[in-house]
């Protein structure tokens, strides 16, 4: 009896350590993967953005060019273009602008009721003049970027680091057509010679405007872990700084009801960071996992287990 029973927990440990090692493997392979969807629009963005630097003048046929094959991409809400405009150069610009678009052209804001209203009169502004963005609101056109004091702050935090600069997360129902959907808004500034100026202060001076695109980051991390199949691993978006706080989660199908033992691997939890987010991502495997990746014991591990059953049986009757 002692001799099964140590060949069964032989047999039992091996069985857990293989399946550890499945787990991290399958962990690792997930998170490159999610890794690899958030790192393809940011990079998408910075090319755009290169694209300008390198133009005399932004034109609406590059952009377009360039945005719309990547435009239907899961979780990408949308880009813009938003120049500088001066205050004295408004009314000439709103004009120029409506020409080239073919409609009614307005610098605006939206109201704290959703509505859009005319901007108030500024030194500068950053409005819309054309994007691509099919899930964005349609009246985002002439939206200035630098009326809204959260945005006002990412645009000029832009243009003195002279890279893509982070909204952070956050409810933008102008950007997000879902009320309750998380989104994050990049800005990356375009300067006149291409390079950012080597005084912070002469950013604004130098600048051609800013490009802007959304993130629907819920979506985005969903389609993650459907890529290139479901995963049965439970993922979780993690703050980085702040592990407890949860931005979002893949939550796989509940495929093991029913089943007739749980099984167990104690402290597998997987962790990797996002670099660049701010964020990191959270990995466990669910029973359904489990259940399907678990290791055949063969015949002498099932025999040492029956040995162990009868061996408990025996003891009882």
């Amino acid at each position: 009896c002692r001799a099964r029973g140590s060949q069964a927990t032989l047999t039992l440990r091996s069985a857990r350590d293989q399946l550890q090692q499945r787990f991290r493997l399958a962990a690792h392979e997930r998170t490159g993967l999610i890794a690899a969807a958030f790192d393809q629009p940011l990079q998408q963005f910075s090319t755009l953005q290169r694209v300008f630097h390198s133009t005399g003048k932004p034109e609406r046929s590059a952009f377009t060019h360039f945005v719309e094959p990547i435009i239907t991409h899961p979780g990408i809400l949308g880009f813009g273009w938003a120049p500088v405009v001066k205050r004295v150069e408004s009314t000439p610009f709103e004009h120029n602008a409506g020409r080239l678009l073919g409609r009614q052209y307005e610098i605006g804001d939206f109201a704290a009721n959703g509505a859009r209203e005319r901007a108030p009169e500024r030194d500068f502004y950053f409005p819309i003049l054309f994007g691509q963005a099919p899930r964005m609101r349609q009246d985002l056109l002439g939206l200035d970027l630098s009326g809204q004091k959260n945005k006002r702050s990412l645009v000029l935090q832009a243009l003195r680091e002279g890279a893509p600069v982070s909204s952070g997360v956050l409810f933008s129902p102008a950007f997000n057509p879902d009320a309750n959907g998380k989104t994050l808004i990049f800005v990356a500034p375009v300067y006149r010679d291409g390079k950012a100026p080597a005084k912070p202060e002469d950013a604004l001076a130098q600048t051609k405007g800013v490009l802007v695109t959304a993130l629907d980051i819920e979506q985005l991390f969903q389609q993650s872990n459907r890529h290139p199949t479901p995963t049965l691993l439970r993922t979780t978006l993690l703050d980085a700084a702040d592990g407890s706080l949860e931005i979002t989660r893949w939550e796989p199908a509940d495929m093991a009801r029913g089943m007739l033992f749980r099984l167990d691997l104690p402290n597998s939890a997987l962790y990797k960071d996002l670099p660049g987010w701010g964020w990191r991502v959270k990995v466990e495997p669910t029973q359904a996992w489990l259940a399907a990746n678990a290791p055949d014991l063969g015949r002498p591990g099932l025999a040492a287990l029956a040995g162990i059953l009868v061996t408990l049986l025996t003891m009882f009757v």
